[in-house]
């Protein structure tokens, strides 16, 4: 039986890698230059609110916290555990690309945007769990605090568009 226990550890690593609070950060920040571009300034509102409650509510939550990591982790890791920020940030990346998709009437007619917006809810919902089950395999976090993540970035999104009273 071939192992593949070491390609396994390298692909969740690179999700890890890519899913990293402040990178995301800085791709959101990319996506809110973009809608301030095309004139979306309500979007645009909305999407750096939402980011920056996220950034800074889950870093409250850990400092006031202090919940233990996991032992022998396969990253480094510091500081507290819950919640996970990388989940956290990519759950709110996500939604608001599922928001904005499912805004969008550029599409031709209504099959195409249904297929374009049920595609890209499909690859967010995926790239969610992949993150957080990256995360949990490289012993980083407990699956409380990816769920915890979860939680915070749809709050994050939802306390936004309560904000903006976009919804």
């Amino acid at each position: 039986m071939i192992c593949y226990a070491k390609e396994m550890e390298t692909f969740m690593l690179i999700v890890t890698s890519i899913a990293d609070p402040f990178p995301l950060a800085l791709i959101s920040a990319v996506f809110v230059l973009y809608l301030i571009y095309r004139g979306e300034y309500r979007e645009a509102k909305v999407s750096a609110f939402a980011v920056i409650f996220g950034l800074i509510s889950f870093s409250v939550i850990k400092d006031l916290l202090m919940v233990a990591r996991p032992l022998h982790p396969m990253v480094v890791v510091y500081g507290s555990s819950f919640p996970s920020g990388h989940t956290t940030m990519v759950t709110i990346l996500a939604t608001l690309a599922v928001r904005w998709s499912s805004t969008r009437r550029e599409w031709s007619n209504w099959r195409k945007e249904w297929r374009a917006h049920h595609w890209v809810l499909l690859a967010a919902v995926c790239l969610v769990l992949l993150v957080g089950f990256s995360r949990v395999y490289l012993g980083a976090h407990w699956s409380t605090d990816v769920v915890g993540g979860v939680a915070l970035g749809l709050v994050s999104v939802l306390a936004s568009l309560l904000f903006f009273k976009v919804m």
